[in-house]
């Protein structure tokens, strides 16, 4: 917000944009709406300083854009859910805010797997959207259910997307079309960011419902139609709900298992995510593609990383901490 009066931005734009911080952003390499067009966070971060677990203070990174000196230590950092080093100053990569009036499209789908194959026909064509998002039917009626936006339940899935330029809505409906071709039965464009607006919104009301666990796996774009496929089997095989929404335009998807508030519950529910982060690596993804491993995924980390990968983790983590009082027992 405040380079915004200067005409500018930063890029990540997570779905949490009203609580998360730069420096969140930076620890976990977060995503978000707009990675589609601009990157997720490490690629808007040019330098950093960091503070070292024996109080060594480390400057990292340049303000050029081409830099090969050394090791990629602002990388290294960027990512790391603060188990390497405190970060206490970053520089950031700002870009100019688009000119025109952005353009928000909504299409929506009776099958999820055509809305799985229109991403894939978006991502490939010309017509380039800044934001493409996408959302379960079961999604969109619990964000109705509890912040009310007039947003269309659709008989499986809706995909959301924004345009940007003078040239905002040509593209819009470029792709809008592109959408009715892979069987959208509904589409609309707009000049308001009502539809993006509920999107952010679900997270929050799909809590609010109780649909409190969840991951955020990712997967090729061309997986995506086979990754829904695939949650839909495992819904069935474990006899609970999953519900998901996606930044469906780099194909990183955050589902989540319907658990009540008990620890039997949550552990069920966890199970079922095992499998999902399963599938995800099976397909060619990742168990996360934003939030980081953290402590509550620790456990799945051998599902996607070999013992080789992780001992070099590992050796990094004791050279730069070897005494573990960094965020121990978290991310590595």
């Amino acid at each position: 917000r405040a380079v915004r009066e200067h005409g500018l931005f930063f890029p990540p734009d997570p779905a949490s944009v009203e609580i998360s911080t730069v420096g969140g952003n930076i620890a976990t390499n977060a995503g978000g709406l707009r990675c589609i067009a601009h990157g997720v966070t490490r690629d808007a971060v040019a330098a950093l300083e960091v503070v070292l677990a024996d109080g060594t203070v480390l400057d990292t990174g340049a303000r050029t854009r081409k830099n090969v000196a050394g090791l990629d230590l602002t990388s290294l950092f960027v990512g790391s859910e603060g188990t390497l080093g405190i970060i206490t100053s970053a520089t950031v990569r700002l870009k100019p805010v688009p000119p025109g009036t952005p353009r928000t499209f909504r299409a929506s789908f009776d099958d999820i797997q055509s809305a799985g194959e229109a991403v894939t026909a978006i991502v490939n064509g010309e017509a380039q959207p800044e934001v493409l998002e996408l959302m379960d039917a079961h999604s969109v009626q619990t964000v109705e259910e509890f912040y009310p936006s007039g947003l269309a339940v659709p008989k499986a899935a809706v995909l959301i997307g924004q345009t940007v330029g003078h040239a905002a809505e040509q593209i819009a409906h470029q792709i809008t079309q592109l959408c009715e071709q892979h069987g959208a039965v509904e589409v609309t464009v707009a000049q308001d960011d009502t539809l993006l607006e509920a999107r952010r919104l679900a997270n929050p009301a799909l809590t609010a419902r109780g649909l409190r666990v969840s991951c955020d796996v990712g997967v090729p774009v061309g997986e995506l139609a086979n990754m829904f496929r695939g949650i839909e089997a495992l819904a069935e095989q474990h006899g609970r709900a999953i519900t998901f929404v996606a930044h469906a335009g780099d194909g990183n998807l955050h589902p989540t298992v319907e658990a009540e508030d008990t620890p039997e519950e949550h552990e069920a529910a966890e199970r079922v995510l095992d499998d999902i982060g399963r599938l995800a690596v099976s397909l060619g993804g990742t168990l996360t593609g934003e939030h980081g491993i953290g402590a509550v995924k620790h456990h799945e980390l051998p599902i996607q990383l070999s013992q080789a990968v992780l001992d070099t983790q590992r050796s990094v983590k004791q050279a730069l901490d070897p005494h573990n009082i960094l965020t121990p027992g978290r991310a590595i």
